[in-house]
């Protein structure tokens, strides 16, 4: 092997070593994930099983703004959406550290400020305060 290609790979090792060393990283990373766990325990909490139909959406189409009604467990897409965001935008900010780290760090900073207002759509949907989980 040449030796250039075995740097290559050690350099590699050693920046993905680096990513779990870097403290706005890893805040941001871990910030994302504790509102994806409020969002996933405010609605383990309040959801439950009904035999009518609950509000789901929120709609302002026409003149006055009014709820959507569906099925109970309907709430649960909120949950996974959640932590797809998470996951997706986690997964990008990781692939994309290796050449530009501040691009992660705002894909990241995106990612609480989008999943903070999922957060306040869910309190908005289950009728209560978001900081009452």
């Amino acid at each position: 092997m040449p030796e250039n290609e075995v740097t290559g790979r050690t350099s590699r090792r050693l920046m993905t070593k680096d990513i779990f060393k870097d403290k706005p990283f890893i805040i941001l990373l871990s910030a994302g994930l504790l509102v994806v766990a409020v969002i996933a325990i405010r609605v383990l909490v309040a959801i439950k099983q009904y035999d009518v139909d609950i509000p789901v959406r929120y709609s302002q189409f026409g003149d006055e703004p009014s709820f959507i009604n569906g099925n109970w467990y309907t709430h649960y897409e909120l949950m996974a959406m959640a932590f797809a965001i998470w996951l997706a935008n986690g997964f990008l900010a990781l692939r994309l550290y290796r050449s530009e780290r501040w691009l992660s760090l705002m894909i990241l900073s995106s990612q609480i400020a989008i999943l903070v207002l999922l957060l306040v759509i869910t309190a908005s949907l289950l009728g209560t305060s978001a900081v009452a989980a």
